[in-house]
């Protein structure tokens, strides 16, 4: 979500708590980072803060706003974390899978970890799936160990 995303710049965070700046210059400066790029009813959200000199707090209210409405529309989100760039049919594709384990709707925001080796972990909301070379070698580690504690005992 954009106001989100712009509540955590520096800057934008600087502007939104300073009080010396005048009202029209304030307007001005609202209507030429949003207006006309964001939906009518979050632009009138934004003159709302802005009048309440609630800025500064406009991307935690922007969060909550979308945590609500994901509750309300059955939404989970979560990250896909690979070596590399991938595409968003191939997203599409796990999150779908996810969501019909999960019986919710996935929204996954990829995330390039030059750290893994291949596959991918994916986290939603408190679960972790971890599809990594990674953790397929610990796994077989670990069943190679079960298997030698068998056969010596």
């Amino acid at each position: 979500m954009l106001l989100a995303r712009v509540g955590r710049i520096p800057e934008w965070r600087r502007f939104a708590a300073a009080g010396g700046m005048e009202k029209a210059r304030r307007q001005h400066v609202l209507e030429s980072v949003f207006q006309g790029r964001i939906h009518a009813l979050v632009w009138k959200l934004v003159v709302v803060l802005e009048r309440h000199r609630r800025l500064a707090d406009m991307s935690e209210i922007a969060e909550g706003i979308l945590r609500l409405h994901d509750a309300r529309t059955n939404v989970a989100r979560g990250v896909i974390q690979t070596p590399f760039p991938i595409g968003g049919e191939l997203i599409a594709d796990i999150a779908q899978r996810l969501g019909n384990r999960l019986g919710v709707r996935v929204v996954l925001q990829p995330a390039v970890r030059k750290d893994l080796i291949g596959g991918f972990r994916v986290r939603v909301g408190d679960r972790v799936f971890d599809g990594s070379v990674a953790s397929w070698i610990e796994k077989w580690r670990r069943s190679v160990e079960v298997a030698e504690a068998r056969a010596s005992g």
